[in-house]
This record gives structure tokens, sequence and C-alpha cells, in this order.
């Protein structure tokens, strides 16, 4: 099936991210060729829209129709932090460019492993902290509460 509102939109989400179609391809776990097509106007299957839909934060609904839907909180432009696309950019290079395009094989690989070992490291690093800040927020609440 064909709609070129929703490779439209798909575009929109992809230029909204700042990353290219094979940056967008490999985060999505799939070809280049096949985001080409999706923001050429082929819808994409169900899981494929799902996952392009959390990626931009955006809900499959507006993907397919444009709608806002008010049960979903989420805005028909994607949202990321400042911070989330700095991170991006160095967890998924741009291996095109200067000087990722010098970088053998051998050693690209040993840098998608060590992002993938920080990204998870800094995942658990910071989920811990969460629960850290939340066992105080009880205990302060629980403190003011026996004044």
């Amino acid at each position: 099936m064909r709609d070129a509102s929703v490779g439209h939109r798909i575009r929109s989400v992809r230029k909204g991210l700042k990353i290219t179609q094979a940056q967008f391809g490999r985060r999505l776990g799939i070809i280049p060729l096949s985001v080409a097509r999706y923001e050429a106007g082929r819808v994409p299957r169900a899981d494929v829209l799902e996952r392009i839909a959390r990626f931009g934060g955006v809900t499959t609904s507006w993907l397919l129709y444009g709608e806002r839907n008010s049960d979903a909180l989420l805005q028909t432009e994607p949202v990321i932090s400042e911070m989330a696309k700095k991170i991006l950019e160095v967890a998924q290079p741009d291996w095109t460019s200067t000087p990722w395009v010098r970088l053998s094989p051998r050693y690209r690989k040993r840098y998608e492993e060590r992002v993938k070992d920080a990204v998870a490291r800094l995942k658990r690093e910071l989920e811990d902290y969460r629960d850290l800040l939340e066992m105080k927020s009880r205990a302060d609440h629980i403190r003011r509460a026996n004044r």
C-alpha cells in the first residue's frame, strides 16, 4: 500500500531527529533502502510503524492519518532532548564522514561494541541514581510527615 502523506510524516520524524536514512534504518533494524521506500510513500508493516512511532515520539495514528490523538500525550513533531541528540551522534556516527570513513571494519566493530557497553553502564548507573533519589524523596516525605 502507498500513501505519500505517510511517507512525508515518516520523513519529518527522521529529519526531526537530524539523522540520515542509514542511521534511521540502523536504529530501527531495517535497511536504508526500506527507509527510502517508506519516505516515498510505501506504508511499513505494523511492527516497523510502531518502532518508527516510538523512536520518533509520535503515535502510529499520527503516522498513518496525521491525527493528534488526545489520549496519546505524544506530539506530532518528534521530541528529543539535546542531550539525547548528542548521545545519538556519538553512539551512531555517520560512518561515511571523516574520520569514520578511514576506520577499518575491525575497528568500527570494536567501536560499536564499546558504545553498547557504555550505554548499558550508563543505563544501570542512571537507574541506580534514580532509585537513590526516590528513596531520599520518600525519606524526606516521612520526615516532614513526622514533624
